[in-house]
């Protein structure tokens, strides 16, 4: 049985108002709704979209499974590239929070929440949660500034410089997220495309 395409995939037939077969019986002179060509049960498929020849069959059935494909890569790709995105966050803000954590003279629970708090991003991050990639904006943009801050005024004297340079890692991170949203904000649906089986 065939699953209904989206509305972007529908069939252009030939100016047929109607598309749909009330009863799914063929009658003994029929034509293809798509190309014309005479039919009979044994030479057609009844279909969703009306009665169909083989030939318009076969291409709608190659264009369904080309687009389940194409669907198929690119939910893979926008998975794996939100797993990477996920990681490199988790690892980049760990070794942020111990490092800033060590230099500054903030009490150390700040630290275990710093990482409960990364590790929590990191998860969403590579679940491709839309929550998440707002929070890792916010958070990864917060962060650099607060390092430059804590740099100059928490940081001991010799350490001062490197919570600065901290700052790179947050800033590297937000180019990574902008760069990436495309696995956690949908793309809208192209309106209008029509594809024909001739």
């Amino acid at each position: 049985m065939l699953t209904r395409l989206p509305a972007r995939h529908a069939i252009a037939l030939a100016g047929i108002p109607a598309l749909w077969v009330n009863d799914g019986v063929v009658p003994t002179v029929a034509n293809c709704v798509n190309c014309g060509t005479a039919v009979t049960a044994a030479t057609s498929f009844m279909t969703e979209h009306g009665l169909l020849c083989w030939t318009c069959q076969t291409r709608l059935q190659n264009h369904q499974e080309a687009v389940a494909r194409e669907v198929s890569e690119r939910e893979g790709s926008l998975g794996r590239r939100a797993s990477v995105n996920g990681r490199t966050h988790g690892l980049m803000w760990g070794v942020t929070v111990i490092l800033a954590t060590h230099w500054t003279r903030v009490p150390s629970w700040v630290g275990g929440v710093g990482l409960i708090g990364a590790a929590g991003l990191m998860f969403g991050l590579a679940m491709r949660a839309r929550w998440a990639f707002r929070v890792a904006l916010v958070i990864d943009l917060v962060g650099a500034i607060a390092l430059v801050v804590a740099g100059a005024t928490l940081a001991d004297t010799g350490a001062s410089v490197f919570v600065t340079l901290l700052a790179t890692f947050p800033l590297v991170l937000t180019a990574l997220v902008w760069t990436l949203r495309g696995a956690y904000v949908p793309t809208a649906p192209r309106g209008g495309e029509e594809i024909s089986l001739r």
